[in-house]
C-alpha cells in the first residue's frame, strides 16, 4: 500500500468510518486517473470529469457562479466528489461542505493521488444512500458530469433528502398478500413490521383461497379453459381489494408480489384518491407479469436495479425504487436446538430451496459431503436423491430457522433457470441471505453484484464457483472460529440495517414523499416557531411545549394525532381536549371532502 493511501485511510477510519468500511478492501482493477500538465484528470462513462487543461480555473468559475446564485451560502451540499477540484475551492472560501460520494471506485483510486487531510478536517463525507435528515434545506452544488455518469444514484439521493426518518402520520394501510408461493412469508413479515411501526393495518390474506386455486387448476388440463377461468378467479380477489379499500377508507393499498392486483382495480383505486404501491420481490427476467401492471402503481418497489428500472420507465412507471429483501429478527434468530433436532435437521452442509436448473447441476459436485437438501421441485430421477430430505416437502419458516441453527454451514445458491452454477451476472439478493445472517450461523453465498451495497467484505462469505466453494469448506473444517466471527458481524449488520421494519419504514417514507394525495391529507396547522410564539404570548405554556416537541418546520395534524395517541383519554388536560377537537373536526371535514 502506498503511503498517501495509507494516510488517507487512517483519516477516513477516524472521521468517516462508513466510507472507510466500504473501501478498505477495495482493489483498483483498472486505473482511470491520469496526469496532464501536472493536473489529475479522468474520464467516466466516456466523459471528462474536469477540464484536462485548467481544472482549477474551471472549478473556480463554477463555484463562483453557484455562490452568486445562492446568496453566499456558508454551508452547502456537494453532490459528486470527482477529483475534488471544486471541493477545494469551497474549502478555500471557508464554506462548510457536506460531500456526497457518488463514485466509490474513483474515490478509492483518488486516495493514492489526493491528500484528504484538509477535506476530512473541514468537510463531512457521505455515501449516496445515507440518511440526510440533517441536511434538509441546504443548497446543493451539483457536479453535472458526476450526475450524468450515474443519474440513478443522484435521483436516489434527492429522494432520500426529502425523506423523514419516520413517517409523521400513521396511515391506514391495506396490505394484500398472494394466494401462495415464496412471497407469502414476506407478506406476513411486512404485516408484523407495519403493525410495529404503528400504522392502522388491514390485511387480505389470500392464502385462504389456495384450495380454490388448486381446484380451479385441476378442473381441466385444457389450456383454453385455464386461460379463461383463472383470470376470472383473480378478478374476484381483486374486486375484494377494491371493496375493502373503499369501505375501510384506507390511505394506501400495498401489494406484495403475486397478490391479485389488476389494471382495472388499480385505475378505480386511483380515481378514488387511494395511493397504491407494489413490492415486486421477484427476478424480473423470470416472472414477467410486471409488464402489464407496473405502470399503474403510484410506487413500484423492486429488488433489482438496471436494466429493470429502464424497462419499467419505458412502460410508463414513474416512481420506481430499489428496496432489497430483509429478515424478521423475531423469526430469524439464534435458537437452541436439542439433540433430536440436530439429528433431524443438522448436517455439515445444508441447503433450503427449490430445485432450479443451476442448483441441480451445481450440487452434483458436493455429493461426497455430509449434505442435506431441503425443499421441493427436485424431481425423482436425480442423482442427488440420497441428499433429499423428507420426500422433498416444503419447509416452514420455523423449520428453516431450526435447519439454519442445526447446520455447520448453510449454503445459499441463488436460483437460475439457465446457468450451470453461479450466475455470473446475478444481481438481486434473495431473502435467504438476510435470514441466515440474522441467525448468526455460518453462511456461504454466491457472489451477487448488489451484495456489496448490503454487506461489507468482512461481514459475508462468498464463493464464485465450485472450486472456491470447496476451498471454503476445507478452510472451515480447519478454522471454524474464523467463520463464526464473520457470521457474528453479518448478524449485527442485519439487525442494524436489514430488517423488515427498516424496509417498511423506508417504503412508507418514500410513498409519503412522492404522493401529492398523502401530502394533501397531512394538513399543516402552521409554522412551528410562529405557533410557539403565539402560544407563549397567550400564556398557553403547555401548548407551547407541545409545539416545541414537534420536529420539522411546520406542525401538522398528524403531529397532534401522534401526540394524543400516547395518552389515555381520561388523562387529557384541557389543552389536550382542545387539540382532540381540532383533529376530530379535521377528520370530519376530510370525510365530507371539505378539506
Amino acid at each position: 500500500m502506498d503511503k498517501l493511501r495509507e494516510k488517507n485511510l487512517e483519516l477516513l477510519k477516524k472521521c468517516s468510518p462508513k466510507i472507510f468500511d466500504k473501501i478498505k478492501d477495495f482493489d483498483t482493477k483498472d486505473p482511470v486517473i491520469e496526469i496532464f500538465n501536472n493536473n489529475l484528470f479522468c474520464k467516466r462513462g466516456g466523459v471528462l470529469l474536469h477540464s484536462k487543461y485548467n481544472p482549477v480555473k474551471e472549478s473556480s468559475n463554477q463555484v463562483e457562479a453557484f455562490l452568486l446564485k445562492n446568496n453566499e451560502s456558508k454551508e452547502i451540499i456537494v453532490y459528486g466528489a470527482a477529483l475534488f477540484y471544486h471541493i477545494f475551492q469551497f474549502i478555500e472560501r471557508d464554506i462548510t461542505t457536506h460531500i456526497i460520494i457518488s463514485d466509490l471506485e474513483l474515490f478509492n483510486e483518488s486516495l493514492s493521488h489526493i491528500d484528504l487531510k484538509t477535506i476530512v478536517e473541514k468537510s463531512k463525507l457521505y455515501l449516496h444512500n445515507e440518511d440526510f435528515t440533517e441536511l434538509k434545506g441546504l443548497p446543493i452544488f451539483e457536479h453535472k458530469v458526476s450526475i450524468k455518469v450515474d443519474n440513478e444514484k443522484y435521483e436516489q439521493f434527492k429522494l432520500r433528502l426529502t425523506l423523514r426518518k419516520d413517517s409523521l402520520k400513521k396511515y391506514k394501510i391495506l396490505l394484500v398478500g398472494p394466494v401462495y408461493g415464496g412471497s407469502l412469508p414476506i407478506f406476513y413479515y411486512c404485516k408484523s413490521a407495519l403493525e410495529k411501526l404503528g400504522h392502522n393495518l388491514i390485511t387480505l390474506d389470500n392464502s385462504i383461497h389456495k384450495k380454490s386455486y388448486d381446484s380451479i387448476s385441476k378442473t381441466s388440463e385444457n389450456p383454453y379453459y385455464q386461460k379463461k377461468v383463472m383470470p376470472e378467479f383473480v378478478n374476484i380477489l381483486a374486486e375484494q381489494v377494491l371493496i375493502t379499500a373503499l369501505e375501510e377508507r384506507v390511505d394506501i393499498v400495498l401489494g406484495i408480489a403475486q397478490s391479485p392486483m389488476t389494471v382495472n382495480i388499480l385505475e378505480r383505486l386511483k380515481n378514488s384518491n387511494i395511493v397504491t404501491a407494489f413490492w415486486f420481490v421477484e427476478d424480473f427476467r423470470t416472472l414477467e407479469y410486471w409488464k402489464g401492471i407496473a405502470h399503474k402503481f403510484d410506487n413500484f418497489f423492486t429488488i433489482q436495479k438496471e436494466p429493470f428500472f429502464s424497462e419499467l420507465k419505458s412502460l410508463g412507471a414513474k416512481n420506481v425504487h430499489y428496496l432489497p429483501m430483509a429478515a424478521d429478527p423475531e423469526i430469524h434468530k439464534t435458537i437452541e436446538v436439542d439433540k433430536e433436532e440436530i439429528k433431524r435437521y443438522g448436517s455439515t452442509l445444508s441447503f433450503i430451496g427449490a430445485g432450479y436448473y443451476n442448483r441441480r447441476r451445481f450440487f452434483t459436485t458436493l455429493m461426497d459431503q455430509d449434505f442435506k437438501i431441503w425443499g421441493d421441485g427436485w424431481g425423482n430421477g436425480s442423482v442427488l436423491k440420497p441428499h433429499f430430505q423428507e420426500n422433498q416437502r416444503r419447509v416452514s419458516s420455523e423449520e428453516c430457522v431450526k435447519i439454519f441453527n442445526s447446520s455447520k454451514i448453510n449454503l445459499n445458491l441463488h436460483s437460475s433457470s439457465y446457468t450451470e452454477g453461479v450466475n455470473p451476472t446475478g444481481d438481486f439478493v434473495n431473502p435467504r441471505t438476510f435470514e441466515i445472517a440474522a441467525t448468526g450461523r455460518v453462511q456461504f453465498v454466491d457472489e451477487r453484484s448488489l451484495l456489496g451495497e448490503l454487506f461489507d467484505k468482512d461481514e459475508i462469505i462468498t464463493f464464485k464457483d465450485e472450486e472456491s466453494l470447496k476451498a471454503l469448506i476445507d478452510q472451515f473444517k480447519n478454522n471454524e472460529e474464523k467463520f463464526h466471527l464473520i457470521s457474528k458481524k453479518s448478524k449485527k449488520r442485519v439487525l442494524k440495517d436489514h430488517t423488515y421494519i427498516n424496509r417498511m419504514r423506508e417504503m412508507i417514507s418514500i410513498i409519503e414523499a412522492t404522493s401529492e394525495t398523502l401530502q394533501s391529507k397531512n394538513s399543516v396547522v402552521g409554522n412551528r416557531e410562529a405557533l410557539i410564539t403565539g402560544a407563549l404570548e397567550k400564556g398557553e405554556n403547555e401548548l407551547a411545549d407541545f409545539y416545541r416537541s414537534v420536529k420539522g418546520e411546520n406542525v401538522e395534524v398528524a403531529d397532534i394525532e401522534n401526540y394524543l395517541s400516547g395518552k389515555k383519554v381520561s388523562d387529557y388536560s384541557e389543552t389536550d381536549k382542545i387539540l382532540k377537537i381540532m383533529t376530530d373536526f379535521y377528520q370530519f371535514a376530510k370525510r365530507k371532502n371539505i378539506v
